[in-house]
């Protein structure tokens, strides 16, 4: 079996070449650090042939964790090629990498990409030339112009890598790669800064316009009677109507037998998370907007001073941003840090930040408890959990004490493909989809089971007490009454996040309906909303943050953030439910704040008079 590897500096579109010549959905975005490792999948038309997609490097002379890790695999996977990509826009620094690279390798075809913003821009590359003068072969393409791709895999036909055409023959004397042997063969274009880049530059609305567009993203997605909310309705519409109306109930003839429970509380229950795959759609469509314009890059470079200040970099936006989507993939981008102890910092925040699967609960308490307010009751969620994110950081930059140097590749601003985009949020919608056909049904098919049948298996009721899971709640229900929470459905379903948060709105729904306003008070809703926020992420997410730190260190952070929420939850609903522990609450804080305030002012002024 050949075994190929995409080398390449980072963003010169290693992950788009590999999804073109393997039909794969590996992540791409038009910013530094998106390939976290190493993912191989088989040529189209060619099962023998492998293609593995690395991350970014400079140099084979190390700094980043991500760069260790492709030296790492260069030199002991035994490739029997390289295709080495270049991006169009900066040929002469890639050059450079490319020598070191031969040095490991010898067998390698160079593949210049984005030649159409090259062109753009006005400048141009004798292709056959640079072939001649490298002594290797070179394709110059668009990865995304299937005509470019054919061209590449017409090179490969019969599982053959890619050599010189008979025209490109080699020149009798050897010359060193170097920015020279460009001369004439090559022209990088004029870049113009655009107004749009003069603005998003400018320091004082980088930030401002970053929340803009979250408050936008969310308006177009929870907004009353904006896309999300409406399409929302209309699948909830369609799932109560199997139930309700004439389907399911005209099956049973209207009669309430046990299969009959089942299978409505099933679909109620699945129906009402399927219902958020517009919202969730919306949300990834905006954030693969935002990564493939090279929006992202341009943030991080913008807010990296203030995320200094918390003991992170510019970079920690890239992990915050697929934090919305999914927690276990915002933890693997982490990789991409240069510093272990910033690594540990950022996937330590990582849990604060609301993740699609998090959606279905906060909408399900926010127009439970305020229904005339659930659109501004979701945005103060969201921008607290980010807020709650920022001072975790402050605090573990007290435990985790360390800098690093900001490193990052400016990506260019450009509009994104529609194609690209709609492709990447429908595999993220069916990835949604699948958990929830799968994993979430299974889960929720036995605890119907186990809420409905006693220990020797008699029906009771779903939700009676008696049920096996009646029992099981009882065990745990103890820890939530500090929350004003006494029913031990509500702690089953809270518990049941741990495995996947999807599973918390489904049993809530296959318990309560759509109403939790008989489950709790609207202070234990507070509280309970404080407890999602906080808790430690699913399963998959614990499995991810084990695989970049270690068993030991992703142990400690579960329990550690497990107790957490607790107490947070805790301080929240006695907040709300009592006045005169608040006074005393903040009144504490306050001094605390004093304190350490003055504390801080005394050794600076000790250490001026050294």
């Amino acid at each position: 079996m050949l075994k190929i590897a995409l080398v390449g500096t980072p963003n010169c579109g290693k992950s788009t070449v590999f999804n073109a010549l393997t039909g794969g959905n590996a992540k791409t975005g038009n910013w530094h650090g998106v390939t976290m490792g190493m993912q191989g999948r088989a040529i189209k038309g060619n099962k023998d042939c492998m293609l593995y997609d690395l991350a970014g490097l400079y140099s084979l002379n190390t700094y980043t964790q991500e760069e260790r890790f492709t030296r790492q695999k260069l030199e002991d996977e035994g490739f029997d090629g390289i295709f080495f990509l270049i991006d169009a826009l900066s040929i002469r620094r890639s050059l450079y990498l490319l020598q070191e690279v031969q040095t490991l390798h010898k067998n390698i075809c160079v593949i210049v990409t984005m030649v159409d913003l090259l062109h753009k821009r006005g400048g141009y590359l004798q292709e056959a030339a640079l072939a001649k003068r490298l002594h290797l072969p070179v394709f110059a393409i668009n990865a995304h112009d299937k005509k470019d791709i054919a061209k590449i895999f017409a090179a490969m036909q019969g599982g053959n890598f890619p050599k010189l055409q008979s025209g490109q023959t080699i020149e009798q004397e050897q010359k060193p790669i170097n920015g020279n042997m460009l001369q004439d063969i090559y022209n990088q274009g004029q870049y113009k800064e655009s107004k749009l880049s003069k603005v998003l530059y400018n320091p004082y609305l980088s930030l401002p316009i970053f929340f803009a567009i979250l408050l936008l993203i969310l308006f177009v997605a929870f907004a009353p009677y904006m896309l999300g909310d409406f399409l929302k309705g209309s699948i909830e519409t369609f799932f109560e109507k199997i139930v309700s109306g004439t389907w399911l109930a005209a099956i049973f003839h209207g009669q309430e037998t046990k299969l009959f429970a089942f299978l409505s509380n099933i679909v109620v229950s699945i129906g009402g998370l399927l219902a958020f795959v517009p919202q969730i759609a919306i949300l990834f469509l905006a954030l693969n907007f935002l990564e493939e314009s090279g929006y992202i890059s341009t943030l991080a470079f913008m807010t990296d001073g203030f995320f200094q200040k918390l003991g992170l970099t510019g970079r920690t936006v890239f992990s915050i941003l697929m934090g919305f989507g999914c927690t276990a993939v915002a933890v693997l981008t982490t990789r991409g840090l240069e510093n272990k102890e910033i690594q540990k910092r950022t996937i330590a925040i990582m849990p604060y930040i609301a993740c699609s699967a998090k959606l279905p609960i906060l909408t399900a308490i926010a127009s439970s408890f305020f229904p005339n307010y659930s659109f501004l009751t979701i945005i103060a969620m969201y921008f607290g959990g980010v807020l709650l994110a920022l001072v975790c950081a402050i605090i573990v930059k007290k435990i985790y004490k360390t800098k690093e140097e900001f490193v990052l590749e400016l990506a260019t601003l450009q509009m994104p493909k529609m194609k690209i985009l709609l492709k990447n949020m429908l595999y993220n919608c069916l990835q949604f989809i699948k958990k929830i056909m799968t994993t979430v049904l299974a889960f929720l098919m036995l605890m119907w089971l186990l809420s409905s049948f006693t220990i020797t298996f008699q029906y009771v009721g779903e939700g009676s007490e008696g049920s096996m899971l009646y029992y099981i709640g009882q065990g745990v229900k103890v820890l939530f009454y500090p929350m004003g929470i006494f029913d031990w459905r509500v702690t089953v379903a809270a518990i049941s996040g741990i495995i996947a948060k999807e599973n918390v709105a489904g049993m809530l729904t296959q318990f309560f309906g759509d109403n939790l306003a008989g489950a709790m008070t609207i202070q234990s809703a507070i509280a309970f909303t404080v407890f999602m926020m906080t808790v430690t992420p699913c399963v998959t997410a614990i499995a991810s943050v084990i695989k970049e730190l270690g068993f030991k260190t992703g142990m400690y952070f579960t329990f550690t953030q497990l107790g957490i929420a607790f107490v947070l939850s805790y301080l929240a609903y006695w907040m709300v439910a009592s006045w005169i522990f608040a006074v005393v609450f903040w009144s504490v804080v306050l001094i605390a704040v004093v304190i350490l305030y003055v504390v801080q002012r005394k050794r600076k002024k000790g250490k001026k008079c050294m």
